[in-house]
């Protein structure tokens, strides 16, 4: 153990040090802070979580066919879809939306029309609520431990309902949905501003309503390029990974995942999952990666680990500096804060999200590349962290037991976004 000139322990010194800054910032960021709570409140008061479960049957493991699941609020011609999902035998959805009274409908697309027609499968429940955000438990929980309401398919039930069943009303979602979805942008674009990044971190609700999660690319997507999937961590922005993506092969296809960074880690994840699913199952790309920064990782690795769709296509996983183990930084603000963001409580270390993530084992079809910083500048002395994440979290056992690589670069936590020597890694790793 190393003893500083101050009399402290050097481990005992940083904890310290990480004490007084967040002290100071809690100091500095009052306003930040107070857009927090005023943003929390409007989530617990007006948004709940409607957590859906299609149960397995014999008629769709027979047919693998997928589930079309739509939400609609209002009356008789005023009726509109205002949710849907895709889904599949034995998975669980989630939809945060407003607080109200809704219908849903869900049935089996047999012949791939995008029509519900007589016969096919169908569920239909006429009344249905979000479970209140403010009548969830604040402490640490986990999406998995919410009841589901379970999708029990029935193939001859009559249904003479006037809803939209022809799934236009999921067509015109889709056409709201394409500037989030794979829609093409710049580096530039407004959304990727280090002001929205913040909003992201202290106005989440604000920023879902205002932008939403998005998965955007750089190009017009072709699925016979190689794609690379870009997650970043909290208070960040897909901008960051501009320097990387410039020095990536020509053939390689950019995709950015923009996230709330404030939100449950595991609703992150989620999102997460569902749009790398639906890139997997609409496009079947020729390969796919994924590049996480920071926090970035572990929200990849939840979004892999859950995802039995995805557990039987090769995906390369790349991740820079992440907080494998936590951080404890956030023990403090969930102990001191005068209001905690959602996603602190996840990266308490020992959080039930991070057990979550290491209760399953990466797929032997997924190859993880674990890059570690431990300097607190370039070309700097070894350090016990980056200057912002431990050596002993980013180094967590099981995280190394299951990589295929293991790396180091001298660097801090942000300068390994702009490392030569990085991006030389992530070439050879794309292409291992």
């Amino acid at each position: 153990m190393s003893i500083t000139k101050s009399g402290y322990p050097s481990s005992q010194l940083y904890g310290l040090k990480l004490l007084v800054l967040l002290s100071v910032a809690m100091v500095l960021s009052g306003c930040q802070i107070q857009k927090l709570k005023s943003d929390l409140e409007v989530a617990k008061q007006e948004y709940g979580v409607l957590t859906i479960e299609t149960l397995p049957t014999t008629i769709l493991t027979d047919n693998k066919k997928r589930v079309y699941v739509a939400v609609y609020r209002g009356n008789g011609d005023s009726r509109e879809m205002v949710n849907f999902r895709t889904t599949a035998a034995g998975q669980r959805q989630y939809m945060i939306m407003p607080m109200g009274q809704y219908e849903l409908l869900a049935f089996v697309d047999s012949n791939d029309d995008l029509i519900y027609q007589p016969g096919e499968p169908i569920f239909w429940q006429k009344t249905i609520a979000p479970i209140a955000l403010s009548s969830l438990d604040e402490q640490d929980s986990s999406l998995q431990e919410l009841d589901a309401l379970k999708l029990q398919l029935e193939p001859n039930l009559t249904f003479k309902q006037n809803l939209d069943v022809s799934m236009f009303g999921l067509k015109r979602q889709l056409a709201q949905a394409k500037d989030k979805f794979l829609h093409q942008v710049d580096w530039q674009d407004p959304r990727f501003s280090q002001q929205v990044a913040q909003l992201g971190m202290w106005q989440p609700v604000a920023f879902s309503e205002q932008f939403g999660f998005g998965l955007y690319t750089l190009d017009k997507f072709e699925p016979n390029k190689p794609s690379v999937v870009f997650v970043h961590g909290i208070s960040g922005s897909p901008a960051q990974f501009e320097q990387i993506a410039e020095h990536l092969a020509k053939d390689v296809q950019v995709l950015l995942f923009q996230y709330p960074s404030a939100y449950p880690l595991d609703y992150s994840a989620y999102i997460l999952q569902v749009a790398l699913e639906e890139v997997v199952n609409l496009y079947q790309p020729s390969s796919l990666a994924v590049v996480a920064h920071s926090m970035g990782g572990l929200v990849a690795r939840g979004a892999l680990v859950a995802s039995d769709n995805l557990n039987s296509h090769s995906i390369k996983f790349i991740t820079m500096a992440t907080p494998w183990s936590g951080h404890f930084a956030a023990s403090y603000g969930v102990a001191y804060s005068p209001v905690v963001a959602p996603v602190w409580r996840s990266m308490v270390p020992e959080s039930q999200y991070l057990k979550q993530i290491f209760a399953t084992e990466l797929s032997t079809y997924h190859q993880h590349y674990l890059l570690f910083a431990y300097a607190k500048s370039r070309g700097g002395e070894g350090s016990a962290n980056d200057g912002s994440v431990s050596l002993k979290s980013q180094l967590n056992e099981q995280a190394q037991r299951e990589a295929r690589k293991v790396i180091g670069v001298s660097d801090d936590h942000t300068g390994v976004l702009t490392n030569s020597l990085v991006y030389q890694y992530i070439n050879q790793w794309l292409f291992d």
